[in-house]
């Protein structure tokens, strides 16, 4: 079966607005992506999730976000109706918003290996639960599709989104948040992984040690994970060559370069930078 992809020119009541908001009631939809963020916030029943080849059980009152990589659809259960709220969100509008919050939350967001879920309070599940109600109300009092209220949903989403992951990288000591805050930095995106292991004051398998202890992934793992993502906005917004691309980010070979990409986005940069 072909794999969907939705855009927004396609998929928002208003193509022009960075935002696009409905109600999800028990409507089954075949595995798909998009080239836009969407928040997920679950309101009745629980939901099986699939998502990038694992089933995850989403119960009310979990929050979700969906990258533009993250291919998902879910499986209902006919005797229980279940609703989620579904709030979607361009991808450089969601970039510049959350550079807002926090200069690495985008970053950090993107580069998670695991799905983005959190299970929220009864406090988050009102503040939530007040903005959809105000949306709710604007559409049936003015009988369009398009409420401001949108925009202050969105965010409610984005910092709750945010404290959660604040909170996750407070639980780093500082000699770390300092290694990572270097990584992070655009003045590291052409170094290597030898770079990163001299930053650490031990020997390289203990940096892997703690590496995978704190970030759930090796330090060359995350590290071409940010190359990819930068290769990805260059191409993007810039009329930069592949080759040009492959030696900001540290590649002296084009065709490696190729490969790596390829491997991490499933298209080459070529192919890559016509679909977008």
């Amino acid at each position: 079966m072909k794999e969907l992809i939705f855009t927004p020119k396609s998929s928002f009541v208003n193509p022009n607005s960075p935002l696009d908001f409905h109600i999800w009631k028990n409507n089954p939809v075949a595995m798909h992506k998009h080239e836009y963020y969407e928040f997920l916030f679950f309101q009745k029943a629980p939901v099986k999730h699939l998502i990038n080849g694992k089933s995850i059980i989403l119960e009310p009152g979990c929050l979700a976000l969906i990258r533009p990589n993250d291919k998902h659809s879910f499986i209902f259960d006919k005797n229980s109706p279940t609703q989620h709220v579904n709030l979607a969100i361009t991808a450089d509008y969601f970039e510049n918003t959350c550079n807002a919050f926090f200069d690495r939350l985008f970053s950090y967001l993107n580069n998670s290996e695991s799905e983005i879920y959190y299970q929220l309070t009864k406090a988050e599940i009102s503040q939530i639960n007040y903005w959809v109600n105000k949306i709710n109300l604007d559409f049936i009092e003015t009988k369009q599709k398009y409420s401001p209220n949108i925009t202050s949903l969105f965010l409610c989403c984005t910092s709750i989104i945010y404290n959660y992951v604040k909170t996750n990288q407070s639980s780093f000591p500082d000699w770390f948040k300092n290694i990572i805050n270097t990584i992070n930095s655009q003045d590291f995106i052409d170094k290597s992984p030898a770079d990163i292991y001299s930053l650490f004051p031990m020997s390289v398998p203990m940096a892997i040690k703690f590496f995978k202890q704190y970030i759930g992934e090796t330090p060359v793992e995350y590290l071409t994970k940010l190359k990819m993502n930068y290769a990805c906005n260059l191409l993007k917004h810039t009329n930069y060559t592949t080759l040009h691309i492959s030696s900001l980010i540290g590649y002296d070979s084009l065709s490696h370069f190729n490969h790596v990409f390829k491997k991490y986005k499933g298209a080459t940069p070529t192919q890559y930078r016509k679909q977008v």
